[in-house]
């Protein structure tokens, strides 16, 4: 399952973003989870308020599981604070 997951910032405040995030180690504890064959951000160019997060699982039930651990818990609290939306694709 691959996730194309879009998030609009706040102007400004990607770079915040991108720091609460690293600063957490949420990635790390998000790859390590079982199902997880990739999660990465990438930047936008040409938007400075847009990052791209993909996501692969392994399984869709996996990537459910995912939604209900406590990094996700955490990340939520940093796109509350800092995400205006978020733009989901699933490409099978």
């Amino acid at each position: 399952m691959l996730l194309l997951v879009t998030y609009t910032l706040q102007p400004q405040k990607r770079t915040s973003f991108l720091q609460d995030v690293q600063n957490s180690h949420i990635l790390e504890q998000i790859r390590k989870e079982d199902g997880c064959l990739r999660y990465e951000y990438y930047l936008h160019v040409e938007k400075d308020d847009q990052i791209l997060l993909v996501e692969e699982w392994a399984s869709k039930e996996q990537q459910q599981i995912h939604l209900q651990q406590s990094p996700m818990q955490l990340l939520k609290v940093y796109k509350d604070k800092y995400v205006v939306s978020t733009d989901i694709r699933t490409l099978s």
